[in-house]
């Protein structure tokens, strides 16, 4: 006997004290679900039985939606991945084969081609050169797919696939609800108006136009990829932005209320203190990628912020000239003129000309060296240099265009252009015939442009 006496009675004990054990699991288990749901029904009940019958068909609901989940998802990818089996397959019977039999045969051709003598030089240099352009001529189709295929998932990311995955959620809800969303078909509503207004976007030709469009994106909702407005209002700080809002109101408040009751002393020294560069973090908001979902502006204390350090560099101006204190304009980004208070009875007209020169003097002076002078600079990049002229046109419209421009390359070309010519002339001279008004192209003829893609890709 190999076994000793009792080995198999123990391994029966264990196999038993085994599924005990599971047992007892499960029947913990089941008590504790039991347990949950009495006291969960005991508590509802005391709304009387329409609150357990409410309870209990808010759970079925929710089964229900559940298993309607996983059955349409699981579907949904087992029909996609046998389609995409078989459309592979086919592919593969119908061109794969083929350019398979193809490759063999040029290849076993051109290995032919090596093993020949060196009578026939030219013939294999020849058959070489042939098969080479043929490679050529095949990449060179794969490449035009491949852009074509590209150009066609932007189209449709841009106008179709919003709209239809939209109108594709609010059905799946109204199907598993069983009610009408009227919310959902103001979406679907709402993102039919988004395409009709980014296709006026892409064919707006003046800042102007562009910018009204642009403030009615900014109005839909975030869940249509917009939400500019709803980011504007949102004073917290980004977390990609050292952007502080408080201090930014906090300092708003006080010019705006030293300034509206004369207190130039005050309004002087707040103005010390925030005339410098990205006070408060706010130049990281115009920075490329910080500026959210908004298309045109940036956050609204921001704004303000801004227009008021404005209006009370023109307040100071005015009381140190010892002019009179009239409407002073909105500051950046437009808006109407803004009444500037009286002075105070008690305050002098010619405290700004007896006492405040040398102080205002020595803040324009500070302000001057602490933010220094915005530039232009304009890159390079050939033909494409052009677009510069775009820019500067709108820049000078709005009354923007710095006074010192730099530039690389064709971008240098450019700023030379500029500094020929006064504003009002300039305006004049940048239109659309800009690039062969004088005999010289800067763009080359479409046909040349083809040819040097099929040459050069």
């Amino acid at each position: 006997n190999r076994f000793p006496d009792g080995v198999f009675d123990m391994r029966l004990s264990h196999s038993k004290t085994k599924k005990d054990t599971e047992w007892s699991f499960i029947k913990r288990v089941s008590s504790v679900s039991s347990l949950l749901s009495d006291t969960l029904e005991r508590q509802l009940g005391r709304f009387g039985p329409a609150g357990v019958e409410i309870y209990r068909f808010a759970w079925q609901r929710l089964n229900r939606g559940v298993v309607f989940h996983i059955v349409f998802y699981s579907t949904l990818a087992t029909a996609l991945v046998v389609l995409a089996t078989i459309a592979g397959w086919h592919l593969w019977l119908f061109m794969g084969l083929h350019i398979f039999r193809r490759f063999c045969v040029v290849i076993a051709f051109v290995a032919f081609l090596a093993m020949l003598p060196p009578a026939f030089p030219n013939a294999a240099a020849h058959g070489l050169s042939l098969a080479l352009v043929a490679a050529e001529l095949v990449l060179l189709l794969l490449n035009l797919v491949l852009f074509g295929l590209v150009h066609l998932a932007v189209l449709l990311n841009k106008h179709a696939l919003p709209r239809w995955l939209t109108r594709g959620k609010v059905m799946m809800g109204e199907m598993r609800s069983g009610t009408i969303d009227h919310s959902g078909r103001a979406n679907v509503t709402m993102a039919r108006e988004r395409n009709k207004l980014l296709a006026a976007l892409e064919k707006a030709t003046t800042y102007r136009e562009y910018a009204g469009v642009a403030s009615l994106l900014d109005k839909l909702p975030a869940d249509l990829g917009e939400g500019g407005d709803e980011w504007r209002r949102d004073e917290t700080s980004d977390s990609a932005v050292s952007y502080d809002a408080a201090l930014c109101r906090i300092y708003l408040a006080v010019m705006r209320q030293a300034r509206e009751s004369g207190d130039v002393a005050a309004l002087g020294l707040a103005l010390r203190t925030v005339l410098h560069r990205n006070f408060g973090g706010i130049d990281q908001l115009f920075k490329p990628g910080a500026r959210g979902q908004a298309r045109t502006g940036t956050k609204i204390v921001a704004e303000e912020f801004v227009r008021e350090v404005c209006r009370s560099v023109r307040f100071l101006g005015e009381i140190g000239g010892g002019g009179q204190i009239g409407g002073l304009g909105g500051g950046l980004g437009g808006g109407g003129a803004a009444a500037i208070p009286s002075l105070p009875s008690g305050l002098p007209r010619a405290i700004g000309v007896d006492n405040r020169v040398p102080d205002m003097l020595r803040l324009v002076s500070e302000a001057h060296r602490s933010l220094g002078r915005t530039a232009l600079c304009l890159s390079g990049g050939g033909a494409l240099a052009m677009y510069h002229f775009g820019v500067i046109k709108v820049l000078l419209q709005e009354g923007l265009l710095p006074q010192v421009i730099s530039g690389t390359s064709g971008g240098s070309i450019v700023a030379a252009f500029i500094s020929m010519f006064p504003e009002e002339e300039l305006l004049k001279t940048i239109r659309p015939d800009l690039s062969s008004r004088h005999g010289v192209r800067w763009f080359p003829p479409v046909w040349k442009m083809v040819i040097n893609f099929v040459q050069n890709s």
